[in-house]
């Protein structure tokens, strides 16, 4: 699934995007693609499989499976603001069981019945946390948002 470029319009516009699959366990234990080599949050997403996309790359879409379970994300190269994307300035958006703080009460119902995570305005998604412990919640799910502004 890597490179895949805009002529599909069934994925995000972006070129040269790249596929990140999740892996379960704690920490972040997905693939040699994890940006701890630039994000400087670490464990940001404590008992959680998180997953971040490369410096210079944002979340541009995500993949769940048809049991509720996240499979993975897709990463876009990218700027913000004609700066680098170095996942700096983050913070952590919980949606697992309640619509994240990002998400106001005036917030548009963009999605009825189902909890938002959304990054606060001026911050984009770095990366995407899942449940791996029952006593948390249901082992797969999203949980949370890694929101970062550079």
């Amino acid at each position: 699934m890597n490179d895949i470029g805009m002529a599909n319009p069934n994925y995000p516009n972006c070129s040269n995007s790249r596929y990140v699959p999740f892996g379960y366990g704690y920490g972040n234990e997905w693939n040699n693609w994890s940006n701890k080599q630039c994000s400087s949050d670490g464990d940001w997403d404590h008992l959680s499989a998180q997953g971040d996309c490369p410096c210079n790359e944002y979340v541009a879409a995500v993949v769940q499976d048809l049991n509720w379970n996240m499979e993975g994300i897709l990463c876009c190269p990218g700027q913000y603001g004609g700066a680098n994307l170095l996942h700096s300035a983050c913070d952590v958006q919980t949606f697992y069981s309640t619509n994240s703080a990002a998400y106001g009460p005036n917030s548009p119902d963009w999605d009825p019945n189902y909890f938002k995570g959304q990054c606060p305005s001026g911050k984009y998604v770095a990366g995407i946390s899942t449940v791996v412990d029952n006593y948390i919640g249901f082992t797969g799910a999203a949980h949370a948002l890694h929101c970062c502004a550079d």
